[in-house]
């Protein structure tokens, strides 16, 4: 979720523009939302079968309800607009959500669907392969039927009519070709792969930079006409290379707001060889093994073993130190003497003392930072959000 509108978030302030017009995060974050509730709702009896199919049924009774009846966004969206001083079309907020309100539950079906082919072990029924074969076949014919009826729509808003009711079939035919035998389930794009992790990126960032005009428009870099495909390379080229760029920021940017994942990190090397010791033994103990055994430099294992342990930086015949008239343990005094630390030394020894105040420290401490948790940091997100939402200037103050 913070990746997802944290660089559309940024760009309606930077670029004054309206969330919703990035409208794919909003989109996203709001299915999101409605599917984590339903499955959170309940949560321990998700393994009922009637009870989470009914639950599922509820949430789109609910959604289709709210997104059909236009008055209710409207109150929702009153209430953003006094509160945080957000001003939301009900109309083209109702239109984009009802594209999809039934592609979502279709979806959740169907992992129901498939949890229950897996625990009951349906794959090894005598007549699976016959259903692979059936549904294959239905795939093909899926695919070939909503190309043919999307292209012979008479307009892009008559095919929005019924968008909702067939937009799962070339979804589901799709996973179900692509899953049809091992070699296309382990053939890969390296282009698409490369495009899918920046997918977010580039559909958000198109509304500046590949487009213009509020997307009514094409981006010319090189203003002659005769030009126009040489100018479509050069922008796609910066386009697909400065969304990658962007997409690699904003994960940095979400693993500095969220925290890395446990586990995520490379395991460290090893200081020392822990196998030495235990080889050169068992060399020497082993029938037929040599303890002196030469490495590929002509070294023995021994002599190896003994080059690699570290050398004290203090003398060995005073293992207790020198000790004072009372006492008290002296400080090792080493052969050079030590020169006086100059000014950017002991700067960089006690640069607390250069920070004003206890609050800049603790802004620019990232353990510090670290400790508030992900929820104090979307607070204080939003926090600013409303702050600068109420000292934006309006449309009519503008």
């Amino acid at each position: 979720m913070v990746r997802l509108n944290l660089l559309t978030i940024v760009l309606a302030y930077v670029m004054n523009t309206d969330y919703l017009f990035y409208y794919f995060a909003p989109l996203v974050s709001f299915w999101y939302m409605v599917v984590y509730v339903t499955m959170a709702f309940g949560s321990q009896y998700n393994d009922r079968t009637v009870f989470l199919v009914c639950k599922v049924l509820a949430a789109m009774t609910v959604t289709t309800f709210v997104i059909k009846e236009e008055w209710v966004l409207k109150e929702i969206f009153s209430v953003l607009e006094s509160v945080c001083n957000i001003s939301w079309s009900t109309k083209e907020s109702s239109f984009r959500l009802q594209l999809d309100y039934w592609i979502i539950y279709f979806g959740m079906l169907t992992a129901v669907a498939f949890m229950k082919v897996r625990d009951n072990r349906l794959m090894d029924h005598p007549l699976w392969s016959t259903a692979v074969k059936v549904s294959i076949g239905g795939s093909v014919i899926g695919i070939l039927w909503f190309f043919a009826f999307e292209l012979l729509q008479p307009s892009k808003f008559a095919y929005n009519h019924w968008h909702p009711y067939v937009s799962w079939i070339p979804i589901i035919s799709f996973v179900i070709l692509r899953n049809a035998n091992a070699t296309l389930r382990s053939a890969t794009s390296q282009m698409f792969g490369f495009i899918g992790s920046c997918s977010l990126e580039t559909f958000i960032i198109q509304f500046h930079l590949w487009m213009a005009a509020d997307t009514k428009g094409l981006l010319i870099v090189i203003p002659w006409t005769r030009w126009r495909i040489l100018n479509m390379i050069v922008t796609t080229t910066i386009f697909v290379w400065l969304s990658n760029q962007v997409a690699q920021a904003t994960t940095v940017m979400t693993t500095w707001i969220c925290g890395s994942v446990k586990g995520s990190e490379p395991p460290s090397l090893p200081t020392h060889n822990t196998n030495a010791n235990t080889n050169t033994n068992t060399g020497a103990s082993g029938s037929g093994g040599s303890p002196n055994m030469l490495t590929p430099s002509g070294r023995s294992a021994s002599a190896t073993a003994s080059s690699s342990e570290s050398l004290p930086l203090i003398p060995q015949n005073d293992q207790n130190g020198s000790k004072d008239e009372n006492g008290q343990r002296v400080p090792f005094e080493p052969d050079t003497p030590m020169r006086p630390l100059r000014w950017v030394d002991r700067l960089a020894e006690n640069p607390s003392t250069t920070r004003n105040g206890d609050s800049a420290t603790f802004l620019a401490s990232e353990k510090e930072w670290s400790k508030i948790g992900l929820v104090g940091k979307i607070s204080i997100g939003l926090v600013v959000m409303w702050i600068l939402n109420l000292m934006w200037p309006t449309a009519e103050a503008a």
